[in-house]
């Protein structure tokens, strides 16, 4: 663990019908799949935040799984976002957002966003 960066993964989303929603990150640096929300939601706000570590040069995978559709982040410290879906996540009505912040030693390091906000899918750099 003393080679990882401490990664935040925040995500805020707005659903009007309940739909199971299972999300879960992973590293190429570690073995296990880490589960962040495995339930139904519906209504609007916060989904989760978690905090997990990331070996420093690794890659984190986000999967979002719901009503039969899949869809894959990949975050990279320094680099940004690797991979994202380009199309809207369907059941999210008005938003979806990620947000993932990479930590060493106590300090920012870098953020990114993911967002769809009224079906406008968009990349950014967030300022720490």
């Amino acid at each position: 663990m003393s080679d990882s960066i401490e990664t935040v993964i925040e995500v805020k989303a707005e659903a009007e019908q309940p739909s199971d929603v299972r999300i879960s990150a992973s590293t190429s640096g570690f073995d296990e799949e880490i589960s962040l929300y495995d339930g139904k939601f519906c209504g609007s706000g916060s989904m989760f935040k978690h905090i997990v570590a990331v070996k420093k040069q690794e890659e984190l995978h986000v999967v979002l799984k719901m009503n039969e559709s899949t869809y894959k982040w990949t975050f990279k410290a320094g680099v940004g976002v690797v991979i994202a879906p380009e199309h809207p996540v369907s059941g999210f009505t008005q938003y979806f957002v990620m947000n993932v912040s990479f930590r060493t030693k106590g300090k920012a390091a870098s953020a990114w966003q993911w967002s769809c906000i009224c079906n406008d899918v968009r990349v950014s750099r967030m300022c720490l």
